[in-house]
């Protein structure tokens, strides 16, 4: 992992992907223009504790995930997931170690069958307790898929224009006791 200082590396996050909270910090999913035919895609991430950026790269592509180069993140347990769109599915990558690029294993290629030339691959949203992920298909179905069977079943919610998903943690602040957050 690049420590970079204060300021943010220059780039600019893709489309209107969420960013993902993991590890006290904010990642987000974002291109830079090395030259006007060479792109990157890097991981920025803004350190809350700290209030310091750092980059984080993504995992080494081949030709068929940098099909349409559109990646999201997601906590995966203890680990950071990353979501990439290819031409008639999704593979879904996992960073094992944090901030060790090397740590990147594609855990699963999600992959869709009769896909014609327009239609979307589905767009992972995030990961259940069980470990299913959370897919949102062509027409904003969202479905549960267990990445082992890759079975999935449909969990009768349509998504509306922009559909997001994210985990999170039970706690609560003690207002007279500030430092002393119960969590269960």
């Amino acid at each position: 992992m690049e420590k970079v200082t204060a300021l943010a590396p220059i780039g600019a996050a893709r489309r209107q992907e969420r960013q993902t909270f993991f590890n006290g910090a904010l990642h987000w999913v974002t291109v830079r223009r090395l030259s006007d035919k060479e792109l990157i895609n890097f991981i920025m991430v803004l350190d809350l504790g700290d209030e310091v950026f750092h980059e984080i790269a993504l995992p080494k592509l081949s030709e068929e995930d940098d099909y349409l180069a559109q990646g999201s993140l997601s906590a995966y347990g203890n680990s950071l997931a990353l979501f990439l769109e290819i031409k008639h599915g999704l593979n879904i990558w996992v960073m094992k170690e944090y901030g060790v690029e090397s740590s990147w294993t594609k855990v699963c290629t999600y992959a869709v069958p009769g896909f014609g030339y327009y239609a979307a691959p589905p767009r992972g949203l995030a990961f259940r307790r069980s470990g299913e992920v959370i897919l949102e298909e062509l027409k904003e179905q969202l479905i549960s898929c267990d990445l082992e069977s890759q079975k999935s079943k449909d969990l009768g919610i349509t998504g509306y224009g922009y559909t997001f998903a994210d985990s999170y943690v039970e706690s609560l602040v003690l207002l007279d006791k500030p430092n002393r957050a119960v969590t269960y």
